[in-house]
């Protein structure tokens, strides 16, 4: 089910999976005038998530490597704000260079995600591998 989606991040809860997925989509942040509008609406919609009932699926695979430091400090308070509380954390990455940038983040934050290439293997760790479908 959606929670919510604009440009430039979804957010799902797959309650059947006791998870949360939030995915970075493609398009790319002009600037940092722009977090406003693209994750406050988001932020809101987290809040009332009671985050202690589910694992959370951090998905960056998609979204543009944005690394420049005004914007990373700009990032940090919606980085923060969405992983804090869930009984789990794990944050897909395409790249070497995408993992690298999200241990950095979690080191300055005290973070404790998991980090993963594979999804099969970020659901595993989540426990939210297996789900029974309706048939």
């Amino acid at each position: 089910m959606d929670l919510y989606r604009n440009d430039y991040v979804a957010l799902e809860l797959e309650e059947a999976r006791g998870l949360v997925r939030f995915t970075r989509l493609e398009k790319k942040l002009k600037g940092t005038e722009e977090l406003d509008p693209a994750f406050a609406p988001l932020e809101k919609v987290i809040q009332s998530v009671d985050r202690s009932r589910y694992v959370l699926l951090v998905d960056l695979r998609r979204g543009p490597l944005r690394n420049d430091p005004e914007f990373e400090q700009a990032m940090e308070r919606y980085r923060v704000g969405l992983s804090t509380g869930f009984r789990r954390v794990a944050v897909l990455v395409r790249s070497a260079v995408g993992e690298l940038q999200v241990q950095r983040q979690a080191r300055q934050n005290g973070g404790s995600a998991k980090i993963f290439h594979d999804e099969a293997e970020a659901l595993t760790f989540l426990g939210a591998a297996q789900v029974a479908r309706a048939g």
